[in-house]
């Protein structure tokens, strides 16, 4: 069962009024989840229960970053009740640069037939990298487009990109923009912390960036590129409200447009067990 659950506003009268005349679809649930599982699940015993855990709580689809490989005993410990739809790396693999999609097997939820996960790759970033984008449908008719992305980041890129400034903005955003007008449901690792833009002067987050060489300025800008994109373009960030990095910051997120309705949310703590060094987020949405 979720923890923190949406409050549900009542329709006026005349809105019950149009309802009874021309009902709307039926709004049907889709539950999802987003994970970076650190260096392809590196923490082999404890991602496997990690991953364990979020299965029983029977998300339609989980979406991985620095996904394992198939043969994972995380993966193979929920294969009965999870099937692996989509699996990709950039060009050249880095060894942990893969994103996966995985869908309980029981969900009613199917990649839209004909279609699988659309790679969108980026040159731009010092690491190259790989973002996916998977139509979904419900027998009922509703669809929904999920992005699962793994943004430029990390110690490496941010130290590069940081002595590269006129370069940032392609790095941070030459995926998501692509993104930003394909898809329904935007969700995975940004690399920039989501919580940095309510402390824009708080030195704290901007610290690890300026000790790698950004001006506070660069580290602000390498933090709330996303933030300003998809707010931007019309998109809601699920209310996530704590850190879920070891490093004390928000890099992950769940991002939703108005064609969805958030219903639920949670986070689901790997930081406590070391399974991970992200903990991963789950939402439910009404989708029509």
């Amino acid at each position: 069962m979720f923890f923190d659950t949406l409050p549900k506003s009542s329709p006026d009268k005349r809105t019950e009024t149009l309802l009874l005349e021309d009902p709307i679809p039926e709004r049907v649930s889709l539950t999802v989840a987003t994970v970076n599982a650190w260096d392809g699940g590196s923490k082999a015993s404890a991602f496997a229960r990690y991953l364990a855990t979020i299965a029983s709580q029977s998300p339609d689809f989980i979406f991985v970053q620095e996904a394992p490989t198939m043969s994972h005993p995380a993966i193979v410990g929920v294969e009965d009740r999870y099937e692996v739809v989509s699996l990709k790396t950039p060009d050249y693999d880095t060894g942990y640069e893969r994103m996966m999609t995985l869908r309980r097997r029981d969900s009613p939820w199917r990649p839209k037939k004909g279609l699988k996960a659309i790679p969108f790759f980026s040159s731009e970033c010092n690491t190259e990298r790989v973002s996916t984008l998977t139509p979904v449908a419900h027998p009922s008719g509703a669809t929904a487009r999920i992005a699962n992305v793994h943004l430029c980041g990390g110690r490496f890129d941010e130290e590069f990109h940081c002595g590269q400034e006129e370069s940032m903005n392609d790095a941070k955003m030459s995926m998501l923009k692509q993104l930003l007008g394909e898809a329904t449901i935007i969700l995975g690792d940004f690399n920039s912390d989501f919580l940095a833009h309510q402390t824009p002067n708080d030195e704290k987050r901007l610290s690890f960036l300026q000790g790698l060489g950004c001006s506070s300025e660069t580290a602000q800008l390498w933090h709330s590129l996303p933030y300003q994109a998809l707010v931007g373009r019309g998109f809601r960030r699920v209310p996530f409200t704590q850190p879920t990095s070891a490093f004390g910051t928000q890099p992950d997120g769940i991002w939703y447009s108005s064609s969805v309705e958030l219903r639920e949310q949670r986070v689901l703590d790997a930081l406590s067990s070391g399974a991970s060094d992200h903990n991963g987020l789950m939402a439910r949405f009404d989708v029509r």
